[in-house]
């Protein structure tokens, strides 16, 4: 790789770091989580929500007063309402409570731009930027995808994931692959590696690539390698990579732990 091209690419890193930063920035984005309720078939009130939550096999039941103060989609919420993925987001002044269902049962997540990890965001640790890990590599794509499931942080719980191919590259000589999940215009790649609960987030980091053309030929640049919002906040329930995504080197490249 040439100085120029060298350059060229810390440039467009740094823009790229920047643009990363200020997403995580957002009022309600993933440094605004500050609770996560799970749910049972007991309705129960929360110190930090007002109200009463339960949950059945088919979604969730709120139990609010008008002068409790939710709202979605700008009308009242109040009585007895019934919640489920479908619903949009309940507004409670300037805070988000989220609906989730999963195989463990139903939970509520609470938003807010006043966490304090939010207020009290510098920026995430990250390794300066290494061309050595910016790889070429080959996209294989399978004949129909795969459903498939993956673990999560949250201990029993699973998610269903869609497996689109394999990515494969070369680290000092030796060929490792990766499965990619779909993404839209782009492939997902979750892994771990030799830095995973040391340096960098035990759960995993991830690679957002452009799916390419018909050669399959792209770039596998672990400069990008990002923390999932679980690396962040403990109410988040972010999947883990298949056991097959575990690398056997260390990636000394990409985001750090931001927490000890």
């Amino acid at each position: 790789m040439t100085e120029t091209t060298t350059q060229h690419d810390v440039e467009q890193w740094r823009l790229w770091r920047t643009e990363r930063e200020e997403s995580l920035r957002e009022p309600h984005g993933w440094l605004s989580p500050v609770a996560l309720h799970w749910l049972t078939d007991q309705p129960t009130g929360f110190d930090d929500l007002p109200g009463s939550w339960s949950a059945d096999g088919d979604g969730v039941t709120l139990r609010a007063r008008a002068e409790d103060g939710f709202t979605a989609d700008g009308a009242p919420v109040h009585g007895e309402i019934r919640l489920d993925r479908s619903t949009p987001k309940i507004v409670l002044g300037d805070r988000q409570v989220e609906v989730m269902g999963h195989n463990i049962g139903w939970a509520v997540r609470v938003r807010d731009p006043r966490s304090p990890a939010l207020t009290g965001f510098t920026g995430v640790p990250t390794r300066d930027y290494d061309p050595r890990w910016a790889v070429p590599g080959v996209y294989e794509p399978y004949d129909e995808p795969r459903q498939v499931t993956v673990g999560a942080v949250v201990a029993g719980l699973i998610q269903p994931a869609s497996a689109v191919g394999v990515v494969r590259f070369e680290v000092d000589g030796v060929e490792h692959r990766l499965t990619a999940f779909a993404g839209g215009a782009n492939l997902v790649i979750l892994f771990n590696d030799a830095t995973s609960g040391d340096t960098t987030f035990w759960g995993s980091r991830a690679l957002v690539i452009p799916v390419p053309g018909p050669d399959g030929r792209l770039l596998v640049d672990f400069n990008r390698a990002t923390n999932p919002p679980a690396a962040f906040t403990d109410h988040a329930t972010c999947p883990v990579p298949p056991t097959e995504n575990r690398l056997p080197v260390a990636v000394e490249a990409g985001e750090l732990k931001p927490r000890r």
